[in-house]
């Protein structure tokens, strides 16, 4: 076993770096999920956790060892290898050519800030639950800290702040929640504006739209860092960080959320006879409806008031109805966008309404009923994607679990760094899972 585990190593060091590194990850997945097994074996653990505990820390170590490209430093948004493939049953088999180094260089993007953020976020997540991915987490910091942290998009720049805040959930190093007020408070929150459209947050440096994902998801920041500042007895932060939350609740549910759960995409802002004019624009996606149901509940979870949580209880279950009624096909999460093969926005979408009826679930603020469509909800898109949304890749002998945009059927779309990270929040799920 040596001499053959030694002649691989040298096989893939002969092609370069990158491939010893996807070997030396290949092996880091299986090394965490034997840890995770041996670990609950050895506790005693009396009801063993379930088949889809070891699927998720799987589906995270695989968004790393597939999609991470050491020659960058970053995420790539493709599979490195999408160059020919031979079928074999369920699984792709691919030769490593010469040029393959090359190739990836040529044919594979950097995924994006966002899209990155989000990798990110599905990382620490696993990190807060298996200490094994913490290197993960650094390793990701870093490459972000190296490119720097600041972007035009203020919905780009949240979804990293919650990153960072779950980051320092998983390691309690203080250097995340650092960089993630920063971020929130010197470029987030003063994006509040009320000359336009009556209030809201900017999407964008350039000022074009006041977006669901810019203002919903804020909210959420926004009670995260309450609660650590709570956690932490930083009296002046908590009135700050609350009174913002709810000020942008106010509006952007009165002004873009309808009685029966859908939540508008956004306000464009535009130039008719010299003077601007908010025009909504109505699209439907899951993650609207999945940022404004995790607003609802992180304020209805920490709220100092019962009374006032009880108002954003009764909003949680609203937007958690519309989710599981209305954005669902069989019973399955879905985006009508997740057929266009565009990368890598709409294949995304998904995964954040996961993150959040998770989260819903987690929390306890759901009546019976609604918590019950949640957790089905999850349960059923967690087998359609298991079902529906995974290819084998086999490359020099090493199996990869990629996840495409099709949790209901399956996509013509070929799989993605962002559709696999959209899968792995939903797969994560499962680590907190409440029947």
């Amino acid at each position: 076993r040596k001499e053959a585990s030694a002649t691989r190593h040298i096989d893939c060091a002969s092609q370069g770096r990158q491939l010893s590194c996807l070997y030396q990850t290949s092996i880091m997945k299986w090394v965490v999920v034997f840890l995770f097994v041996l670990d609950t074996h050895c506790m005693g653990v009396a009801n063993p956790p379930s088949p889809w505990s070891a699927r998720a820390y799987t589906a995270a170590d695989d968004l790393f060892s597939t999609f991470w490209n050491s020659d960058v430093n970053y995420l790539q948004s493709c599979v490195p290898w999408q160059r020919m493939p031979v079928k074999l049953g369920v699984e792709f088999h691919h030769n490593a050519s010469i040029d393959f180094l090359a190739h990836q260089r040529q044919s594979c993007a950097s995924l994006g800030y966002w899209g990155f953020a989000r990798g990110f976020n599905a990382m620490a997540i696993a990190a807060t639950k298996n200490k094994s991915f913490v290197p993960y987490v650094h390793q990701m910091y870093a490459a972000q800290a190296r490119l720097g942290w600041e972007r035009p998009f203020y919905d780009d720049l949240n979804w990293m702040v919650m990153a960072l805040v779950q980051s320092f959930d998983a390691t309690q190093n203080t250097t995340f929640l650092e960089r993630a007020t920063s971020i929130f408070t010197e470029s987030i929150m003063p994006a509040w504006d009320t000359s336009e459209c009556g209030g809201g947050v900017w999407w964008d440096a350039k000022h074009t739209q006041k977006a669901t994902a810019s203002n919903a998801g804020p909210i959420i920041s926004s009670m995260l860092l309450y609660q650590r500042a709570l956690d932490m007895n930083n009296d002046l932060a908590l009135n700050k960080y609350l009174s913002w939350a709810e000020k942008v609740y106010a509006f952007w549910n009165a002004t873009m959320c309808h009685a029966n759960g859908a939540v508008v995409d956004h306000f464009a802002v535009q130039q008719q006879d010299t003077l601007p004019q908010c025009v909504e624009v109505d699209w439907s996606f899951t993650y609207n409806e999945g940022l404004m149901l995790g607003a609802a509940v992180t304020l209805a979870s920490s709220h100092p008031s019962a009374s006032r949580a009880n108002r954003y209880t009764s909003d949680a279950i609203r937007f958690a109805t519309h989710l599981t009624s209305n954005q669902t096909r069989h019973g399955v999460l879905y985006d009508a966008c997740e057929m266009q093969c565009a990368c890598c926005d709409c294949q995304q979408f998904k995964g954040a309404a996961a993150q959040a009826l998770s989260q819903a679930l987690r929390t306890g603020v759901l009546d019976a009923r609604t918590h019950a469509a949640v957790a089905s909800t999850l349960a059923t898109s967690r087998q359609a994607l298991w079902s529906n949304a995974q290819s084998v890749h086999v490359v020099n002998g090493t199996r990869r679990t990629v996840f495409g945009a099709g949790w209901a059927a399956p996509s013509p779309c070929t799989a993605n760094a962002a559709s696999h990270i959209s899968a792995t929040f939903a797969l994560l799920s499962a680590l907190d899972d409440v029947t």
